[in-house]
């Protein structure tokens, strides 16, 4: 997946959701918040999120942690 060419969550969630993959709307939503309270673009807070963790891919499923970017300054 290439996270780069996504502007905003909508889009990247029809791709995803039409490729077979199951997304937690609350996941979509905080990485929304992420996106304006940290001021990062789309693939900034999708990366910002999975890399601690806050983001999991399991096969084609999607786990999020609801405690989502609290805690996290942008890089």
């Amino acid at each position: 997946m290439d996270i780069e060419k996504y502007e905003s969550v909508g889009k990247w969630y029809e791709d995803m959701r039409s490729a077979g993959y199951a997304i937690p709307l609350a996941m979509c939503h905080g990485i929304t918040q992420a996106m304006k309270e940290l001021k990062m673009s789309f693939p900034e807070a999708f990366r910002l999120l999975e890399k601690n963790k806050r983001i999991i891919l399991v096969g084609k499923s999607y786990i999020y942690n609801l405690q989502g970017h609290k805690g996290f300054k942008a890089e």
